[in-house]
């Protein structure tokens, strides 16, 4: 007979074994995000190597039994091969099924980068609604990490703007159709240095009720250190926010680098990531209130 199912057990229901592994083109592969659908099943994005030794955008479904979705692309798989490196890095999933992800791709200069957006059909094809094509690459020597969706269907993308030894967050804005949302900030990308630090970077984000965006991730103070920073709607930072927009936490006695965010249900904002003690690391967690200082009732020090 089959055991109880213990908490914290392998739900063995989920590929015979509870675990899933998807070879894409016989070489390494990787997974940076998932995203449930409202059906359970489970999109997964990330990047493939393949036959050219060339990374591409990678993306598999998987029924609720753990089994690839042959409905989806015809055999639960998707991959985008454009010449040089591209990485899918996070998902959503659109209110009507569509697909929308983000990630990075090789400039049309050498050893520049730009944000890759695409957005897929719940059958797994390119939606041609979206730019012409179903991609969107957003030539800014950026980085993108992390993408979520607005209630009136803008799609806003968080990140890393980099040139030289100089790194900015960045947060990009797109209309439902692919094109930069010209309101954000009157041209659809704001970049931010975080005050007396050098390469910020954003590796999440999340979006308040209010419309207010917060991009999460790390900076540099000379050692990493975490980072917040909170725009209003139009783009501009929320001075009401500690009290320029941002915010930064030296939590470990090394490097500190913040790696997702998330909002509680009374608006206090949760950043997880870590932190780095001599020759060993940390989980680390910090929790701020909503103008932005860390929380004493978060284990007397907000981290």
């Amino acid at each position: 007979p089959t055991p109880p199912c213990l908490p914290g057990a392998v739900d063995v229901s989920f590929d015979s074994d509870g675990i899933q592994t998807t070879d894409f083109f016989g070489s390494s592969d990787s997974a940076n995000d998932v995203a449930v659908q409202s059906d359970g099943k489970s999109v997964v994005v990330g990047s493939a190597t393949s036959a050219a030794s060339d990374f591409d955008l990678a993306v598999a479904r998987y029924n609720v039994d753990g089994s690839l979705d042959t409905t989806f692309d015809a055999d639960g798989k998707f991959s985008i091969g454009r010449t040089g490196a591209d990485f899918a890095q996070s998902v959503a999933i659109q209110p009507d099924g569509k697909i929308v992800i983000a990630g990075s791709a090789a400039g049309s200069v050498e050893f520049t980068r730009a944000i890759l957006v695409v957005r897929l059909n719940p059958d797994g094809t390119l939606d041609t609604t979206f730019d012409g094509d179903g991609m969107v690459i957003s030539e800014l020597s950026a980085n993108g990490r992390a993408v979520k969706l607005q209630t009136d269907g803008k799609i806003v993308v968080a990140g890393e703007w980099g040139q030289g030894n100089e790194g900015k967050i960045i947060v990009v804005r797109y209309n439902a159709n692919g094109s930069l949302d010209t309101t954000f900030d009157a041209d659809g990308f704001v970049l931010t240095d975080i005050p007396n630090t050098v390469y910020a970077r954003a590796y999440d984000m999340l979006i308040q009720p209010d419309g207010k965006i917060v991009a999460a991730g790390s900076t540099q103070n000379p050692q990493l250190v975490f980072a917040l920073a909170r725009y209003n709607t139009d783009g501009s930072l929320d001075t009401s926010f500690d009290p320029d927009g941002t915010v930064i936490a030296d939590i470990a006695s090394g490097n500190d680098q913040g790696e997702s965010v998330h909002l509680q249900a009374d608006g206090k904002i949760v950043m997880t990531g870590f932190g780095s003690n001599g020759s060993s690391g940390d989980i680390t967690v910090t929790r701020y209130n909503t103008d932005g200082s860390l929380d004493p009732l978060f284990d007397g020090d907000g981290k």
